[in-house]
């Protein structure tokens, strides 16, 4: 019996660089060439980053969707051409053809607008974008494609990001965290919600750092790379720690902290009686909870500094959906006003508009407390 073997062979190009070129920027750009002589430099290679869930209306004709490629070649691309794949129906769209207003460099990332039809009906549906050619040339890249969760909805949200600080005054290198949340904040005023937990500090002392433990032990393998879930994950980073602080342990004055988490709830778990069941159309959900003996503070008896933050959770997932913030008025929705069940045990007391003294927790209604009107909501 004849037996036939069949053998797999992979063959290692090993580049070495000659003695002669040290490591710098000239000798990776003489490599670059040398490469290019030899044959194993791509020429026209684009590949997508994955944008993750993308938002689309339903009823409108497209959504432009921002997604960032990078030219991985040694030739500036013109043009590109993609198609879609709809996982779920199994169909295909396209080529669609980009042109760029300017040509993308080698080496360069840029967020470009590419039009996607929405669904026809609501609900999310997994899309491939293909690169498949540059320059008019086949796309070299190893990983031409990404994929998109496209969410059809009668409403477009707006999303935001929680951003995440975690700092202490007696961290000396922590600036480089509390200057970057306060340049997103300012940059980004309506879609970033921010917020710096100081652990083991005074400055808020209230909020469980049981939370936030373990979140610095693991840190993301790629940049650009953020979570805003909470589980044992942190945004990752690409720096250069320059170690300013040679001299040793120093005190810095004049330091402003911005965002400071004074007090928390419900952030390991979220709020009691907080989890919502399905959602009807344009049906608005209400939830309300008290901080208690925020008093203490004395920031607190400024109310311009004082901002509400709400986090939204999928208990499925554990990941957050959305944040919000919203600043703190005079008595109503998100507002500062006496505790009235602690006032009740003062002499004074509560009592309603016919001047009859109020036992137990009043209900929403006008009241006289400590001789002035209240609104109770």
């Amino acid at each position: 019996m004849k037996r036939t073997i069949l053998t797999a062979v992979s063959l290692l190009i090993l580049f070495v660089l000659p003695p002669h070129l040290s490591a710098g920027p000239q000798s990776w750009q003489q490599a670059q060439k040398i490469a290019e002589r030899i044959g194993c430099w791509a020429k026209n290679s684009v590949a997508p980053m994955t944008p993750g869930n993308v938002f689309l209306k339903m009823g409108d004709k497209e959504t432009v969707v921002p997604l960032k490629l990078t030219n991985w070649g040694d030739t500036e691309v013109t043009s590109i051409s993609y198609t879609f794949y709809y996982t779920d129906k199994q169909v295909s769209e396209g080529p669609f053809v980009l042109n760029f207003d300017q040509p993308l460099k080698d080496g360069e990332t840029r967020e470009v607008k590419i039009p996607i039809k929405p669904g026809q009906k609501l609900g999310k549906e997994e899309l491939l974008f293909n690169i498949t050619q540059v320059n008019g040339q086949y796309n070299e890249a190893s990983a031409g494609y990404a994929y998109l969760t496209c969410c059809t909805v009668n409403k477009m949200p707006h999303k935001r990001v929680l951003v995440e600080d975690y700092a202490g005054m007696w961290c000396w290198h922590c600036p480089i965290g509390l200057v970057a949340t306060d340049a997103i904040a300012r940059m980004y005023p309506d879609d970033v919600v921010a917020v710096s937990v100081h652990k083991t500090d005074d400055i808020s002392k209230v909020v469980s750092r049981s939370v936030y433990e373990g979140l610095i032990d693991r840190y993301a393998v790629t940049v650009p790379a953020v979570w805003v879930a909470r589980d044992n994950k942190a945004a990752g980073f690409d720096i250069t720690d320059a170690a300013n602080y040679v001299e040793g342990w120093s005190q810095v004055k004049g330091m402003v902290y911005n965002h400071v988490a004074i007090e928390s709830q419900g952030m390991d778990n979220g709020l009691e009686d907080s989890k919502m069941t399905d959602f009807r159309a344009d049906e608005v959900k209400t939830h309300s909870t008290t901080f208690e003996g925020v008093n203490k503070y004395s920031v607190i008896r400024d109310r311009s500094k004082i901002e509400i933050a709400a986090v939204l959770f999928n208990t499925k997932t554990g990941k957050i959906e959305n944040a919000a913030r919203c600043s703190v008025r005079n008595h109503g929705t998100t507002g500062i006003r006496p505790n009235l069940v602690l006032e009740q045990k003062k002499q004074e007391g509560i009592y309603d508009m016919q001047g009859r003294k109020v036992n137990g927790k009043p209900t929403p209604g006008i009241y006289i407390v400590n001789g002035k009107k209240t609104v109770i909501r």
